[in-house]
């Protein structure tokens, strides 16, 4: 992405530690801070010695998933999809205003740092972590980031748009002609 090209990133992906990682901790960028896990998307890179920090590539930040958090079914209506940056973007060009979201999703925070959020569920209800702390009940699906929104993240596998219930392949055609093409 450094280098000129696009990063697509989707729901949890990274977010479970592999056996050669290791997770970046508060203390490891400031000393002042405890040693609380930066980001699921925050590595050490032992091998290399460097740090690699995807969240800030992805400008959201990681929460857990729907379904963790409220007892849901695959098929379920989960809310309202609402685009946030007008119809017109050229992730979400030419939808419907009547879709709905079903299954699970990850849910996350659109940090806000040169991040652009282009389509979120309103969920019609507020939702609480394991620790009873209010999440809100709007959440972003689709946020643009990076210097000609080189980097998109989506809540969920775009590819489940595409299929039954929701059966929604536009977002496909979108991610094709507007990220990759």
């Amino acid at each position: 992405m450094d280098g000129g090209g696009r990063l697509v990133w989707t729901g949890d992906a990274g977010t479970e530690i592999g056996k050669d990682d290791q997770f970046l901790y508060m203390d490891d960028i400031d000393k002042n801070y405890g040693h609380n896990i930066l980001s699921p998307w925050a590595r050490d890179d032992l091998e290399e010695d460097r740090h690699v920090r995807f969240d800030q590539y992805l400008s959201v930040e990681y929460k857990g998933n729907y379904c963790k958090f409220h007892t849901c079914l695959l098929e379920q209506q989960i809310g309202n999809l609402v685009p946030e940056s007008g119809a017109d973007h050229k992730l979400i060009y030419g939808i419907r205003q009547d879709l709905k979201l079903y299954g699970d999703f990850a849910v996350v925070d659109d940090i806000g740092i040169g991040s652009t959020r282009v389509l979120s569920v309103d969920t019609q209800s507020k939702l609480f972590d394991l620790n009873h702390s209010d999440l809100g009940r709007v959440f972003p699906i689709i946020v643009t980031s990076g210097v000609g929104e080189k980097v998109a993240y989506y809540a969920i596998p775009p590819e489940y748009f595409s299929v039954s219930p929701m059966n929604y392949s536009l977002f496909i055609e979108n991610l094709y002609n507007g990220m990759l093409r």
